[in-house]
């Protein structure tokens, strides 16, 4: 016979994080084989599980039903925790910044995680109930919040100048990357946890590239006037997990990389713009040649 899948409220939480989520399709689709074989019902559990974001209401009130207890006094916190649930998996498939916020996607389940295994494998004392369901709730999205705001700074895709935040426009003035008096056109950083890992941007002037060495700590960085651009190689990134790469000369054999996300295009609008720029820049290398004439 099956049994309901109860870990502790800890342990879920780790393996989610550890798996990225990927336990939770796992503990759904235990506890639907647990109910299958109790009501002897043709239910999938396998696809209940993958669409868990739309069956999570389903799944307290087969619980519900195999006990004869409730996990929940009122049908509207089951019915609450379900949308906040749905909501949370479709936002993190939708928005632009959803790294670091997919991580907690499961932060919905863990009301249920904790009432099912305080009820099937663990008897709490008196004194900790008060702080139990706090603690359960509190503490990831306490996480959460931590990293929203020392990390959610960082944009995921190729952005335009003015969406850089001015807190990232001063990192990249103090470490000598950005002019004070330059217009950054577009951005792009490949970094996690720093906006000083890895990144690429267009100014107004430059093309510029920099990353973090990572035996020195050191912030290196190639830095080139359009002027002195001699030709750009492109390879295209054919999926999402690749990144399209740019070469751009300075002259026959010298080169140096850029390489930027696919996502949202934002790559070809990089690209379009670099290219805008360096035309923009021959044109006005002419009139000033033409003027000197």
């Amino acid at each position: 016979m099956e049994k309901r899948l109860s870990p502790s409220p800890l342990l879920f939480t780790l393996l989610n994080l550890g798996t990225f989520n990927i336990y939770s399709i796992y503990w759904a689709f235990r506890n639907w084989q647990y109910i299958k074989a109790r009501q002897d019902s043709d239910i999938r559990p396998f696809w209940r599980a993958v669409f868990l974001p739309f069956m999570y209401n389903e799944l307290i009130k087969d619980l519900d039903a195999d006990t004869g207890e409730k996990l929940y006094k009122t049908d509207n916190i089951r019915y609450f925790l379900a949308v906040i649930y749905f909501v949370a998996a479709i936002s993190s498939n939708l928005s632009e910044q959803t790294f670091i916020g997919s991580f907690f996607i499961f932060v919905p389940l863990l009301p249920t995680v904790y009432k099912m295994w305080k009820r099937d494998s663990w008897t709490p004392p008196k004194h900790a109930l008060k702080w139990s369901v706090p603690s359960v709730l509190l503490g990831p999205l306490a996480l959460l919040a931590i990293l929203q705001l020392t990390l959610w700074d960082l944009p995921e895709t190729v952005i335009d100048g003015s969406e850089l935040s001015e807190s990232n426009r001063e990192i990249l003035i103090e470490n000598s990357l950005l002019q004070p008096d330059e217009e950054i056109i577009k951005f792009y950083a490949g970094g996690l946890t720093s906006v000083l890992e890895d990144g690429q941007f267009l100014t107004d002037c430059c093309v510029v590239s920099y990353w973090e060495e990572l035996e020195t700590s050191r912030i290196m960085n190639n830095r080139v006037g359009y002027e002195d651009i001699t030709d750009l190689e492109v390879t295209w990134a054919e999926s999402l997990l690749d990144d399209t790469v740019i070469k751009v000369y300075v002259n026959e054999t010298d080169y140096f990389e850029l390489w930027l996300s696919k996502q949202n295009d934002g790559d070809r609008e990089f690209i379009k713009a670099f290219k805008e720029q360096i035309v923009k820049e021959r044109i006005a290398l002419s009139s000033r040649d033409e003027m000197t004439i």
